[in-house]
Formats: structure tokens, sequence, C-alpha cells
């Protein structure tokens, strides 16, 4: 059924039926809420490992029947795009953050107080849930190279968290940041068994 509902997702070259499990999630909760906050921490796999920067993709459904969607930019990026990644998301009807100049703002702290930290773009209507969820997760996929397998929150509302357990399809794990439990796709939740190897003691020796 999932299958059959999800073509976007499918049929996207970026993504495939690994990310089925995320689609389902992110198009479910922004039935259920209207928004949806979703970050990709893409760095240290496991749930033992503090580092877990990654980018933001924000989708919200708005009042008037336009929908806003906002993507991390360099000023909130552990990793910073390229000058390239800045112009293929104004291919993609993104306003990309630019400096007093009207230069592209690649430097972090570089933009003008005129833009936002991220990259914003307004539609004039509203996707289906499934488009928006295969929307969001292609972009992530071609421009910052996520992955279904890394760990992904949803902010700190309780009612995104819910939203999102109640579809029963991620796998939650409290064991880094309760306050934003922290998703898995089925297979990939490895922090258990990770926590059973002890850390390295650092010494200076």
């Amino acid at each position: 059924m999932i299958k059959a509902k999800f073509q976007s997702v499918l049929e996207n070259p970026f993504l495939g039926p690994d990310w089925l499990p995320l689609a389902e999630a992110v198009a479910g909760v922004l039935a259920t809420e209207g928004s949806v906050p979703l970050h990709c921490c893409m760095f240290g796999k496991s749930c033992a490992d503090g580092s877990h920067g990654g980018p933001r993709f924000k989708i919200q459904f708005l009042s008037d029947g336009k929908t806003l969607y906002r993507v991390s930019a360099n000023d909130v990026l552990t990793k910073r795009l390229t000058k390239a990644d800045y112009q293929n998301m104004e291919f993609l009807g993104f306003t990309a953050p630019k400096t007093d100049e009207g230069e592209l703002a690649i430097r972090k702290n570089s933009k003008s107080d005129l833009y936002s930290k991220y990259f914003v773009r307004v539609d004039e209507d509203q996707p289906s849930f499934e488009d928006a969820a295969a929307f969001a997760l292609g972009t992530l996929a071609w421009l910052f190279n996520c992955e279904p397998g890394n760990r992904y929150h949803f902010g700190i509302s309780e009612r995104h968290i819910a939203a999102v357990e109640a579809l029963g399809v991620l796998e939650r794990c409290d064991h880094v940041q309760p306050h934003a439990p922290f998703f898995w796709t089925p297979g990939h939740h490895i922090c258990r068994e990770h926590s059973k190897v002890p850390r390295k003691e650092v010494t200076n020796e």
C-alpha cells in the first residue's frame, strides 16, 4: 500500500524504496500538524557518537494555501555548501542568503540582515503530502548526500514527536537527546549494540 501511494519517492533518482519509512513519517506528520521540521543527523551514525550536525528541511502549509520551504544554508551547517550548491538551490526556486553587496553568502556570517539564514521558497499551492515528502527527502539526498540510514529528528514539539511515533514506521532513540529523540529507519538503529563497546579513554601518553 505504501508503494502505491509513494510513487514520487520510488521514481526519484536520489531516493527509492529504502526511503519509504522516512517518507511515510514526513507525510504523516505533515498531514497531522500542517508542518514538519526534519533534521538529518548525518555525522556519526551511532547514538554513542555525540556529533550530529546536519541539514534541516522544514515544510509548512500556510493558512492562505501556500507552502513554505526552508532549508539549511551555511550559517547553520556544520559542513558548508559551495557556491555551486547555492546556485543549484536558486535553480530550484529558493532564495539564497546574500551579502550586503548582493553576492551569494557562502562564507559563514557574511549574509545581509535582509536575508534569512536558510534557503527559502514559497509555492502558491500545496502539494500532496507524499510529493512534499519526496521533495524534502530528495533535496536532502541530492544536496547534502543524506542517506536513509542516517538518524533523523523532528524537532522538540511533543505533538510532532507523537505524530511520528503513532505511525510506527521508524524506531525511536532517546539516548542522546530525549527532548528531541532521534528516529531511525528499521534495521539501522544500532545504538544499543554500539553502546556495549567501551569508549577509548584519551591519555597524554
